[in-house]
């Protein structure tokens, strides 16, 4: 189960939290692959314009996710 105190050991969490777009930027370039391999899964036969889309608020949901942390 992970804690505040690991939480806190991941890069840049507390500019993420605050709203720092540049940290976004970052976090996004490094992690985006992950989102696009979820949702270009095979199995779930997404059109190209579905997938940007399911991509796209994947990345909102994760913004307005993480300061809740």
């Amino acid at each position: 189960m992970e804690t505040r105190e690991s939480a806190q050991k991941i890069p840049g969490i507390d500019a993420l939290k605050e709203g720092d777009s540049a940290a976004w930027g970052d976090f996004f370039r490094e992690h985006d692959h992950v989102i696009l391999s979820v949702v270009s899964w095979s199995k779930w036969h997404f059109a190209h314009h579905i997938r940007e889309e399911l991509a796209q608020q994947i990345r909102v949901e994760l913004t307005r996710a993480i300061p809740r942390f």
